[in-house]
């Protein structure tokens, strides 16, 4: 699923817990093998890196500590069945945890073969910004594409001192530098202004980050973007693919 924030660049693959927590490969370019990123759709504006670049290593982490919480809850009072005979909370979590964990061993099992005979995959050579810009994590840029001004890559998605006169000058500054043959600048404000969704600068931003994204050959993420803005106000959108 997209949520109506996400970055064209994070593909989700995976979901749960509160406030819209999910899961996803975040793309610095089309180019190289994805990195593995989070964020909560209904919370703040960050995207944070998860330090893994595979799914099970993802798995993994999260199943040790579920199962870790729900062995704390059953150490701290007696499993009993509640008043309806079901047994408690915290035990049907600790099994079926076990029998995710026992899954995922056969299906690594399974895999183990294929990706032993499979070629590396080429991970991003660029230098990441600092902090978390606005609806993406660190950004990787390639050093030929320009730099971000600070206020960019600080910027959490909760200061007011952004003022629309702000915002029209920043884009300016980041169309020029883009016209200029550097889009780094550009990239980033176009996925800040993606993510704050707002509308006095939904239109703007999403040309802005569209160009950015074609100049660098980026098409992948362009193509992405388009649906995205074409359907961004449908509350759902189910795909089927035939034969």
């Amino acid at each position: 699923m997209r949520y109506r924030c996400d970055a064209p660049q994070f593909v989700t693959f995976l979901g749960g817990d509160s406030d819209g927590l999910h899961w996803g490969f975040w793309y610095d370019s089309p180019a190289h093998f994805p990195v593995v990123a989070h964020n909560f759709a209904r919370d703040s504006a960050e995207t944070w890196l998860d330090g893994v670049v595979e799914v099970p290593a993802l798995l993994r982490k999260a199943i040790a500590k579920a199962t870790d919480e729900a062995s704390a809850e059953l150490d701290a009072e007696e499993p009993a069945p509640d008043d309806d005979g079901e047994i408690g909370y915290a035990l049907a979590r600790w099994r079926s945890l076990r029998v995710v964990g026992a899954l995922l061993d056969a299906v690594e099992a399974i895999a183990a073969p294929f990706l032993a005979e499979a070629p590396a995959e080429p991970g991003c050579p660029w230098p990441r910004t600092e902090g978390n810009p606005t609806g993406s994590p660190a950004l990787a840029l390639n050093p030929d594409a320009g730099t971000v001004p600070r206020h960019v890559i600080s910027y959490h998605g909760t200061d007011d001192a952004r003022t629309p006169e702000t915002l029209a000058a920043w884009m300016a500054d980041a169309r020029r530098q883009l016209e200029d043959g550097r889009p780094a600048y550009a990239q980033a404000l176009g996925l800040n202004l993606h993510w704050l969704d707002a509308d006095d600068t939904r239109e703007a931003g999403g040309a802005l980050l569209l160009d950015a994204y074609e100049a660098q050959g980026f098409s992948a993420f362009a193509e992405i973007l388009k649906v995205h803005v074409l359907h961004r106000d449908l509350p759902n959108v189910g795909v089927l693919r035939g034969e």
